[in-house]
């Protein structure tokens, strides 16, 4: 059975490093599994924001870069 790790961070509004702490935070204290499918909410690293200079990715890419460490620390997807 996968194990489904559903994660609502208090977003840190247009602060990407900042949401993404709080995201790792949140997981320190879960036990993924190996396999398991950890599931974000579709704005979650910045709110939604009309700012689009503050939060588009850019070609640095921190969101995808944070979501690919994340799967590969936790073994995860």
């Amino acid at each position: 059975m996968m194990q489904i790790v559903a994660v609502q961070p208090d977003i840190a509004w247009e602060d990407k490093p900042a949401t993404f702490e709080r995201v790792e935070a949140l997981l320190a204290d879960v036990s993924v599994q190996p396999g398991a499918l950890i599931v974000l909410p579709e704005m979650f690293s910045t709110g939604f924001s009309f700012n689009v200079p503050t939060v588009a990715e850019g070609d640095d890419r921190p969101t995808e870069r944070f979501l690919a460490g994340l799967a590969r620390r936790h073994g995860a997807y």
